[in-house]
């Protein structure tokens, strides 16, 4: 964020391409860099802008594209530390949309910051890729027979192809390691010197990924939920499957502690009751409208609800954790970049196996997680990134968070993270939730605005 004078640009616009985003111009990165964006007021004490980066940041001088930022001003702008980037998870959310819906958890933060979010390309409204009609939100993401299976496959193939014809430019430039250094055209753009950033799920390996890249530009920097790493798709599913059940087990044991749990009082008879519904059902969304109720422990009480009924209202929910009616995520986005960074393309055959032995341990999760390792079917198998090989360089203080009981991310993301990150502090919180700051744990609260307000890491792993 800056309150300097707007450098105006001398850019000759060659042609806009048909899909309305991508313009040839003739500017170099220092350009790019020294941009100030043009605020102005668009909703509730918020400013939006945009921002050019380059479509390929190893040749700025061609194509551009425009993100689509959002700010929360600063209120004491005399003891403004500079911006707060944030970015909230996905791949595929629009940071936009993501502030102007939380904007209440930043409230002391953005007492001496600029909180500022941003559509990451292919998001939001300055380059949102279009992929089409999301074939999977008819086709069943847990097959039983061989034509369910070429069903599902069929289905990820489509996706593939409808996101290739419809992206044209773009989709090549669509990974973490372009999204990282788009990051750094805007901390510039902003006008400071360092990187204060605040990355949430997704957004805590984006800044991971930053720090790789532009080390001596990380300022303070807080990594909340990270994904864990694994080699092998049995490994990462297990996981996966593995941090699900404990939610799922926490809200069940929740659930029959209460008079008005629609699955009765009885742990082991409540769950057999769920695997019923879901083989009753055989529609793999209403696992994934589980699992989007189990994001945090404050949408319990709708998980409840929907399990009294006849399970339609999960799997309405579980189309909605794909994105549709969704204005916050691109399922499209979030597909691409996610096969862009990672190089494995399983078979059906892997997928099948996988799923048999993860649903003899999960008859709930199992299954679901197996087969979505098929997401990637139809993509160009890309090498893995380089910044996936690299040391960690930077050894300013970062603070890593994690939930013990994170359903999405384990925590064994945040603790590899942790000892990986020399310098790194890591604050754990309790709980049943996905990512910790801003979840109502003053603990984890404290530690992370004293932080970032203060500079003040903590000198031991804090335990909330």
């Amino acid at each position: 964020m800056t309150r300097r004078s707007t450098l105006v640009l001398t850019v000759v616009a060659v042609a806009v391409l048909a899909a309305g985003y991508l313009v040839l111009t003739r500017q170099s990165d220092a350009v790019l860099r020294a941009q100030r964006p043009a605020w102005t007021d668009c909703s509730s004490g918020l400013q939006c802008a945009t921002v050019r980066v380059p479509l390929d940041h190893d040749n700025p001088e061609e194509r551009t594209l425009n993100l689509g930022l959002t700010r929360l001003p600063a209120r004491d702008p005399a003891r403004r530390i500079g911006s707060l980037l944030v970015n909230f998870g996905g791949p595929g959310v629009s940071g936009r949309e993501s502030l102007a819906k939380n904007r209440a958890m930043f409230d002391r933060l953005s007492s001496r910051y600029d909180v500022v979010a941003f559509d990451p390309r292919g998001t939001g409204r300055g380059s949102p890729l279009d992929c089409g009609p999301d074939p999977l939100l008819n086709t069943d993401p847990t097959p039983d027979d061989r034509r369910e299976r070429d069903a599902l496959r069929a289905a990820y193939a489509t996706l593939a192809a409808g996101c290739e014809k419809r992206a044209g430019r773009l989709l090549p430039y669509l990974d973490t390691e372009s999204t990282a250094r788009d990051l750094d055209i805007l901390r510039s753009a902003l006008g400071d010197g360092r990187l204060h950033y605040l990355g949430f799920s997704y957004g805590a390996a984006l800044g991971f990924v930053y720090t790789q890249l532009f080390h001596e530009q990380v300022g303070r920097m807080v990594l909340d939920g990270p994904p864990a790493g694994a080699d092998t798709l049995i490994a990462v599913a297990d996981m996966g499957v593995e941090a699900l059940e404990k939610a799922f087990a926490a809200f069940l044991k929740d659930c029959v502690g209460r008079a008005d749990c629609p699955l009765g009082r009885d742990f082991r008879s409540a769950k057999k009751k769920v695997t019923q519904l879901l083989s009753d059902l055989d529609d793999g969304h209403a696992v994934a409208g589980i699992v989007f109720h189990l994001y945090s422990e404050t949408s319990w009480p709708r998980l409840r609800e929907a399990l009294s009924g006849d399970g339609g209202a999960l799997i309405e929910a579980g189309r909605r954790q794909r994105g549709e009616h969704d204005p916050t995520f691109n399922q499209g986005a979030y597909t691409a970049i996610t096969c862009a960074d990672g190089p494995d393309r399983p078979s059906v055959d892997d997928a099948g196996v996988t799923a048999e032995v993860l649903s003899d341990d999960s008859p709930v999760f199992g299954a679901w997680v197996a087969w979505g390792a098929l997401s990637c079917h139809g993509w160009p198998r890309r090498p893995e990134p380089l910044w996936a090989r690299m040391p960690p360089p930077i050894t300013e203080p970062v603070l890593v968070v994690g939930t013990v009981g994170d359903p999405i991310t384990p925590f064994s993301g945040a603790e590899d993270l942790g000892l990986m990150m020399p310098g790194a502090e890591l604050v754990t919180a309790r709980g049943y939730h996905h990512t910790a700051y801003g979840r109502g744990d003053a603990c984890v609260d404290e530690a992370v605005e004293t932080y970032l307000l203060d500079g003040d890491a903590p000198t031991a792993m804090v335990t909330c």
